[in-house]
């Protein structure tokens, strides 16, 4: 691209003109409004009328003209450029193309092989026109001219063309979620609307009067918009109307989405004024270029704009495009565009937004004379809403967001503990499809304790955050949880902020470690079997301690003796029979479960003593008709009185209590013709409520003979 200072040309100029010069002419241009966004946009026309000549005076030469953005108009075959034009004012303000070599020269236009016939006055006006070029800036055009007659030109250099946007825009969004339905037989605008498949709407409207063209001269076509579409599921299918009308028509389109009835719209052709139609273009490329209208208007009585068809794809992304048709030049039109998802019926969709990203077309990266490219074309550039121009941003048929706060928003936690977690709800208080996402920001340099879930969706939902003290230092800690609204059609986005406090306090002391059971004996034998009320057992296991309880068939058993792997018990006498449930505890933190059988009477030998209160061993043998104490456990439910067995005699005993937990005493006399010799003893006893009978295991005894 060449850019001139003024300076550079003023220097031309003077070079150009010596003080003799006798022609002066005045340089004009008429600027047009053109795209901010085109590549190739048509310039303003530039005047040059120019006195004093010689009367009838020819005037030949070149002229070259130097445009301030890079020059777009397509060449011929022979390097001539297209559509650039040099007419001569002739009477009645009537102004005739005139033959004339027009070709690129460098960075600027060189015009020559012309032949201008002045009047009889000395007096001709010229006009240059066609010329288009990349706009995305104010373009100016610098006039140079060599030849057999000197031109002074007091300024030298015209304004063309102001750039603008061509075009604003609102998108209404849509979800897609679940089955269907079923795509309508014929899918026209009527039973798409009747069989309420989802819809998204693409309002469009003029950045300024007439900045929608039909095609026309040398373009390859005349303005265009496309629409594509991303988020699509697979199997869905995308369907817009074959053409739409704007609102100036008899009866402009309208989806019923934003604030007015549905209808397809209908359009009769106006030769006075004319009136906004655009129609779809099928089997365009997707850059917008090329393929043919869906719809081509009957010019006689209204032409009705039901029909619908689906959208061209390209590398799995559906698009539309759509060309102006006809336009009326003196107002600024509006027109909306539906856009149906028809969803597959043998697939269930997940949720998914579908979005439109809306831009001029043609679309290019290149400017300058490219040979084959389409003319208009456009680079890719944002588009801004039309709700300011059309006064409803603040209207009810868009979203709106709403956020509840949270019941309770300050929260306390002790350092080193596991996390902490809060509920506030998100609402669309408003119509179409609210887009969102979900931030923290943190004040302070701790990072990382807070978090929130999910961090984006659409529409309705209760957001999760999510507080972490583990890691913190005792105090206080602020937060925000900013929810941010993203993709408003209106293109304002609103912002709430959810603020969250964690107080984090002194960690808390270890936990006690639960206790657990290994096993289950009998205190007589060390065997596991049953037990009854009041039996002494052996429980064995781990993590047992000062602040150990057990419960056994859910009532609390007294601890007799106690060590970390081993506690001595007693089972309580008011626990009912059969299965019951044993549950150690440190600290009223229970820990596993274990059970054990309960029966009514469980006879168990603890130990023997002699008379004299010595334990009976071999040593120390109990005497022949001397009395002998057998101590035994698990018969606080027995009847009086019990049998004993001794050797081969069976003797009865009375039960006699201990001031030992779960301990009764046995005393018989040992029958005083036994000799010196080792037995066993057994004790037996019935229930006192009735039953079987239960004997303990043998217990080894001594005996010696009496002394005669």
């Amino acid at each position: 691209m060449m850019k001139h200072s003024l300076g550079f040309f003023a220097l031309l100029a003077m070079m150009a003109v010596p003080a003799s010069a006798t022609m002066q002419c005045n340089l004009t241009g008429v600027p047009l409004q053109v795209s901010s966004e085109g590549l190739a946009e048509p310039l303003g026309a530039i005047l040059l009328q120019c006195g004093g000549g010689p009367p009838n005076g020819v005037l030949t030469g070149s002229f070259q003209i130097f445009v301030s953005r890079r020059v777009a108009n397509s060449l011929t075959e022979t390097g001539n450029y297209l559509g650039i034009t040099l007419s001569q004012e002739f009477p009645g303000s009537i102004f005739i193309d005139q033959p004339a070599t027009i070709r690129p020269l460098g960075d600027s236009i060189l015009i020559e092989n012309f032949q201008i016939v002045m009047n009889a006055q000395g007096f001709f006006s010229i006009k240059f026109g066609g010329i288009r070029a990349e706009t995305s800036q104010t373009t100016q055009a610098y006039l140079q001219f060599t030849g057999n007659q000197q031109l002074n030109v007091g300024i030298f250099y015209v304004t063309v063309a102001f750039p603008q946007s061509t075009l604003l825009a609102t998108h209404t969004g849509a979800g897609a979620a679940g089955l269907g339905p079923v795509l309508p037989s014929p899918p026209d605008f009527n039973a798409m609307i009747a069989a309420r498949v989802p819809m998204a709407t693409t309002r469009i409207t003029e950045g300024w009067a007439h900045a929608f063209v039909p095609r026309k001269g040398n373009d390859t076509n005349g303005t265009r918009i496309m629409i594509r579409l991303s988020g699509v599921p697979e199997g869905a299918k995308i369907f817009a109307p074959d053409a739409v009308s704007g609102s100036g028509t008899i009866q402009p389109t309208q989806s019923g989405d934003m604030g007015s009835y549905p209808t397809s719209g209908l359009y009769a052709f106006n030769p006075v004024t004319g009136s906004l139609l655009m129609s779809r273009i099928r089997y365009s490329a997707p850059d917008g270029s090329g393929g043919f209208p869906a719809f081509y208007p009957n010019y006689v009585g209204a032409n009705s704009l039901a029909a619908a068809s689906e959208a061209d794809v390209a590398r799995g992304t559906p698009y539309l495009v759509y060309e102006t048709m006809d336009a009326n030049p003196s107002q600024r039109d509006t027109v909306q565009i539906p856009i149906w998802v028809v969803l597959p019926t043998d697939k269930h969709v997940t949720p998914s937004v579908i979005k439109q990203t809306l831009t001029l077309a043609p679309l290019s990266t290149e400017a300058g004379s490219v040979t084959g490219a389409p003319i208009p074309r456009f680079r890719p550039a944002p588009i801004a809403s039309d709700c300011a121009l059309l006064g409803d941003c603040a209207a009810p048929y868009f979203p709106k967001m709403t956020v509840t706060q949270p019941e309770v928003n300050e929260f306390t936690a002790p350092a080193g503990s596991g996390s902490v977690n809060g509920y506030f709800l998100l609402h669309n208080t408003g119509a179409s499809l609210l887009e969102w996402r979900v931030a923290v920001r943190l004040k302070g340099a701790a990072t990382g304790w807070l978090t929130v879930s999910p961090e984006t969706g659409f529409n309705n939902r209760t957001i999760r955050f999510d507080m972490f003290p583990a890691g913190l230092p005792v105090g206080r800690y602020e937060g925000e949880i900013v929810v941010q609204q993203i993709g408003a059609p209106t293109g304002i986005n609103t912002e709430a902020v959810v603020p969250v406090y964690l107080n984090v306090t002194p960690p808390l002391p270890p936990p006690i470690p639960l206790p657990s059971i290994t096993e289950i004996l009998d205190a007589a034998n060390r065997w596991p079997m049953p037990e009854a009320p009041g039996s002494l057992i052996v429980i064995t296991g781990t993590n047992f301690g000062e602040n150990t309880s057990i419960t056994i068939g859910g009532k609390l058993a007294r601890i007799v003796l106690l060590t970390p792997t081993e506690m001595l018990v007693e089972v309580p006498l008011d626990v009912a029979t059969g299965r019951a449930e044993v549950v150690p505890a440190n600290s009223s933190r229970p820990g596993p479960v274990t059970a054990m059988d309960i029966v009514p009477i469980a006879p168990a030998t603890l130990y023997v003593l002699n008379s004299d209160d010595e334990r009976n061993s071999e040593e120390h043998p109990a005497l022949a008709g001397k009395p002998i104490q057998v101590f035994v456990t698990g018969i606080r439910g027995a009847a009086q009185p019990l049998s004993l067995k001794i050797h081969d005699r069976y003797l009865d005993g009375e039960i006699t209590a201990t001031d030992q937990p779960g301990v009764d005493l046995v005393k018989f006399i040992v029958p005083d013709d036994f000799p010196t010799m080792p037995s066993v003893v057994l004790v037996c006893a019935l229930p006192a409520g009735g039953g079987e009978a239960a004997c303990s295991h043998p217990k080894d005894i001594w005996v010696k003979e009496a002394i005669q």
